[in-house]
């Protein structure tokens, strides 16, 4: 019989994106540990295809903040993981690199940071964003994890917490 560590899955199932943060620097050693995970995250053939830029300047990040609409709480983030690859386009590892991104939220909570995880394109910041941190050209900015200490906030609450119901997202065997 299988046994399910349910503290694992909780935690699982806890975890959250998150907007608010409480102003103030990431501790280095939490960043130190944070590239470690994201180092040490698998990808297709070994490849790791991405490079990390970190940016824990912050007025450069209060800039991040205004790179465009819905996500001025970057300003209060403490650090910022942006996760830049090569290749054709954006998307040429866009499965390895959504590993990497979500290991590193879920790798936050370790840390003691709570973390959330933002995108740009062409039309929205993408340019602005390029330019602030001198990216070269042929490398793409894929998304950013931001990390900031944890902030006072509104918890999920109910059965479902706005989720959908399991019967409305599973298939099993076949559609009938």
């Amino acid at each position: 019989m299988t046994q399910i560590d349910t503290n694992k899955i909780a935690f699982l199932r806890g975890q959250r994106q998150h907007r608010s943060f409480a102003p103030g620097p990431a501790d280095p050693a939490a960043l130190e540990q944070l590239l470690e995970v994201a180092r040490w995250t698998g990808s297709a053939s070994n490849r790791q295809p991405w490079r990390f830029l970190v940016v824990d300047d912050p007025a450069l990040l209060a800039q991040l903040a205004e790179s465009k609409s819905g996500i001025g709480w970057v300003k209060d983030a403490g650090l910022a993981i942006l996760i830049l690859t090569e290749g054709k386009t954006v998307n040429d590892w866009r499965f390895d690199v959504g590993r990497v991104a979500e290991r590193l939220m879920l790798a936050s909570g370790a840390v003691g940071l709570d973390a959330g995880v933002i995108s740009w394109n062409a039309d929205a910041g993408e340019p602005f964003v390029r330019k602030l941190l001198n990216v070269p050209d042929g490398t793409w900015i894929y998304a950013a994890v931001i990390f900031g200490h944890p902030a006072e906030s509104k918890t999920a609450s109910g059965a479902n917490a706005g989720r959908k119901a399991i019967e409305d997202l599973v298939i099993h065997n076949r559609f009938d």
